[in-house]
């Protein structure tokens, strides 16, 4: 039997906001204040072997080998820079600062129509709204800072759950976690489940293959005009959005380097 709730998902780190600068260019900035003069480009080329050595060394940002967060980050932090230090040491304030500044809203800009967007489903009853995130702890600190955090019901992320998208596990886990935001009973499906994202493997087809549906976020339609804006429906609640059609052809091999 379909009961009335909706469960309604979003990705975080591009979808919901975006660095307000690249990454690399924020590094670079923050470096210089510390005495280390490297160009963003520099960063860039340590920062990926960087991360992708701490992925495979340390998976799930450490969390399976006994590291928290915060020091996997550090160690990020500590490979990126150490080839450019010529044999001196790493400033102690360097790591804690950018860690500090990629929790807030210093280093990402909220997308300006998510607000509006959040809003609206709000108002509908017995909705859940949630994030779905290949991320560590980071994220609801952010969503803290950009002031969003009251208008989501809860947080699943990776680091906690195990697995990443697109992992239907994952989508489980939120699901179930929906569940006892509108309180579904065991006999009870859900109206409609949708899960929002801008990764075509991750977000789109890994909805579609946990049973849900899935919309791609559309960042080129936000940065060009507002007059791109779309509209979409949930249940019978028309919401406006920024969205790319349900994609029922969707390509195999395209995907992006990190979520």
């Amino acid at each position: 039997m379909y009961s009335r709730s909706l469960l309604v998902t979003f990705d975080a780190f591009g979808t919901l906001f975006s660095p307000r600068w690249p990454i690399a260019v924020q590094y670079a900035k923050i470096a210089k204040t510390h005495g280390i003069f490297v160009l963003p480009k520099e960063v860039e080329e340590t920062f990926k072997p960087a991360f992708k050595i701490m992925s495979e060394e340390y998976p799930n940002y450490g969390k399976n080998r006994g590291m928290d967060a915060p020091t996997w980050w550090t160690q990020v932090i500590y490979r990126t820079f150490t080839p450019h230090m010529r044999n001196t040491p790493l400033p102690a304030g360097l790591a804690p600062e950018l860690l500090r500044r990629f929790t807030s809203d210093e280093a990402y800009i909220l997308h300006g129509c998510i607000p509006g967007l959040l809003t609206c489903l709000r108002r509908r009853p017995r909705t859940a709204i949630g994030i779905i995130s290949n991320s560590d702890p980071r994220v609801p600190e952010i969503l803290r800072s950009l002031h969003i955090d009251h208008l989501f019901d809860f947080v699943t992320l990776s680091y906690e759950v195990g697995y990443e998208k697109p992992d239907r596990r994952i989508f489980d886990a939120a699901s179930r976690a929906g569940e006892r935001v509108v309180k579904l009973n065991p006999w009870d499906k859900w109206e409609d489940r949708l899960h929002i994202g801008d990764d075509i493997v991750k977000d789109v087809r890994g909805a579609r293959n946990a049973g849900w549906r899935g919309l791609l976020w559309d960042n080129l339609a936000e940065s060009q005009s507002e007059d791109l804006y779309d509209s979409f429906k949930i249940g019978e609640l028309q919401v406006p959005g920024l969205f790319k059609d349900t994609l029922p052809d969707l390509p195999k091999k395209e995907t992006k380097e990190e979520t």
